[in-house]
């Protein structure tokens, strides 16, 4: 089954993420998935700045990106964040 192109959504997050600006706030959630994982939070920035919106959903408060990417090992990963573009901010919400 193929799965739909968020190219839009790609570039935007590849171009916030890749802004020596750019803010990451973690989710205690997140850090948690993290560490779980045996990754750093480079290995999750790594895999924003080159990888691809799989989907998008609303959360309560925010809109929400499920993005697939590989970490700085080259294993792959899944990262839902929340992206405002504006201010040049990504929040990491969780991964796995």
């Amino acid at each position: 089954m193929a799965l739909p192109h968020y190219v839009s959504e790609t570039q935007i997050l590849r171009h916030v993420a890749r802004n020596p600006n750019c803010r990451f706030i973690w989710t205690n959630h997140a850090i948690k998935a993290v560490a779980d994982d045996d990754r750093t939070t480079g290995d999750v920035e790594f895999a924003l700045m080159n990888g691809r919106v799989l989907l998008h959903e609303h959360a309560k408060q925010d809109l929400l990106w499920r993005v697939e990417g590989k970490d700085i090992d080259g294993r792959r990963i899944q990262v839902v964040v929340a992206v405002d573009e504006e201010e040049i901010v990504i929040k990491v919400v969780t991964t796995f």
